[in-house]
Parts: C-alpha cells; structure tokens; sequence
C-alpha cells in the first residue's frame, strides 16, 4: 500500500455495515447518492486555508465525470448524464472543463448542479461555451487560479496523431486543459481524455489522487494499445492513486486484469463504479 508524501492518509471503505481495517488505510464505501458537504449556499465565506482539510469526498459521476467535496466546497469535472434528481440537491460551487466534446461539456447537466454563484471554468478556446455564464473563466495549459483557498492549475489535454495517419479528435493546438487541484496540500489530477502526453515526463507536483481515462480508442488499433499507454502514465507522474475513468465494462475488466498488474510503482488502483464515492480522511 503507497504511503503519501506530503500527508499521511486513510481511505475508508464501508460495504453495507461491513468495515475492513488495514493498518495504513481504512476504506469506506458510501452510499450510491454522496453525501452533502454543505447546503449549497454562500453564507459561509471563511478561508479554507484556514480551516484543516480533514477529509476529501470524491464521486466517480458517469463517463469522466467527478465530484469533489472538502471543506464545503463541492467542485464538478465533466459532469455529464448526472440524475438530475440526485445531484440537483447538491449544487456546484465550482465547474471545470477539460475540452468541448459532448460527454465532458453537457450544458444541461451543468444547468442542474448551478447556481448564481457558481464558478465555470473552461479552456478559452471554448468562446462560446464561456459566454454562457455570467460567472465564467477561461484558462489555457499552464494557467493557475485561486478559488477559496484552493489553487487550481490547468494543464495540458491532448492526444497525438494516430499511428495508422488518423488525425486526432483532441489536437494539441486546441489548448484544451486537464486540471491539477490542490486542496490544501491533497492533490488530485483530473486528466481528461488524455492518455500519454510527453509533458507528463515534467509533471509539476508529486499526487495523491490521479483520474485517468481508460476507454478504447480505435486510432490505437487494437484495444490493447489504446490502455497501454495509462500504464505509461501512472508509471511516469506516479500517483499514490489512480481512479479509472470513462470506461466501458469490458474496458474495465480488461484494464484490472491484465494491465493493473504490469504496474511497477506502487500505485493503489481504486476500481469505482459509476456513482460510487470514496472518502479520503487526511491526517496533516
């Protein structure tokens, strides 16, 4: 089990009423609705900074989507074909945006969890998208801002083109982002659908927590080369954890079975299903 390197962290996992301790981690899996991290409005204005990050709730949504919940904070990536009953109970504070295409920008499900307040963030080459709300920020790889105390840095999210002369569907000049999101000192790394990128090989900062998407794409060709390349990943920017994302279930069982266990680094692969959360409980 990988130790952290900036905290020490426990992942608890409840399975109906049974708990499974280990000595470093303790993992607890919640309900398939997430548990409110605040009631969603903005009376509470104190610094989290300021305030220590006890705990991080994370919810793998549909596709690549994430939920992110600390300190009453609650931060959206891709939500995407989210239940509007469920989640329109949980408002975002903050939405972030990888790239355009419709399975990570879905302005409907971004209308369901938004509110006067929320934050929008998005690629600037997305213009359009950007003009959208009146409360909206656009970012290219490399960009940093502050939002309540957590620094969020954008990225780089693209894919080569294909072996076979296919041209790619996320080319590098379209300056699409994948984030890095620091809560006080936890960090989690949202990839996108990039698979491996050179800039990787200068990955900024150490992670706690990487979401990367595994689902098959045929200008890899076979499906084995098109998951290969998330090995390359986690074995270059060495995350304690990886979450799959935007997976089919076929992607996902072949990924664990016969990819996971190529994995060099000690890296704890969390397989979550749709709408399934983790809590992380860190102990600064």
């Amino acid at each position: 089990m990988p130790s952290t390197r900036n905290t020490r962290i426990a992942l608890t996992l409840i399975v109906a009423t049974l708990v499974i301790v280990t000595p470093l981690v303790v993992m607890s899996f919640l309900n398939q609705n997430p548990p409110p991290s605040g009631d969603g409005d903005d009376n509470d204005n104190t610094d989290p900074l300021e305030i220590p990050v006890t705990s991080v709730n994370v919810t793998l949504l549909n596709t690549a989507g994430v939920m992110i919940e600390a300190n009453n904070i609650r931060i959206y990536i891709d939500p995407y074909r989210i239940p509007k009953s469920n989640f329109s109970e949980y408002p975002a504070d903050l939405i972030l945006i990888t790239h355009a295409h419709a399975d990570h920008y879905s302005r409907f499900d971004i209308n369901d969890v938004l509110k006067n307040s929320t934050l929008v963030v998005c690629p600037e080459s997305m213009t359009t998208q950007l003009e959208r709300y009146n409360n909206s920020l656009g970012v290219k790889p490399g960009d940093s801002f502050l939002y309540r105390g957590i620094n969020i840095t954008a990225f780089d999210l693209y894919l080569d083109n294909y072996p076979s002369g296919a041209l790619s569907a996320h080319p590098k000049n379209n300056n699409w982002t994948s984030y890095i999101i620091d809560i006080d000192g936890f960090i989690i790394f949202h990839a996108g659908d990039a698979k491996y990128m050179e800039e990787y090989e200068e990955f900024p900062v150490d992670i706690d927590v990487a979401f990367l998407p595994i689902y098959f794409d045929p200008g890899y060709g076979v499906k084995n080369e098109s998951l290969a390349p998330i090995i390359q990943v986690i074995e270059t920017i060495k995350p304690d954890y990886c979450i799959p994302t935007h997976w089919y279930f076929s992607d996902n069982e072949l990924f664990m079975q016969d990819y996971v266990p190529l994995l060099e680094d000690d890296c704890e692969v969390m397989n979550l299903g749709f709408f399934e959360s983790y809590v992380f409980t860190v102990d600064g």
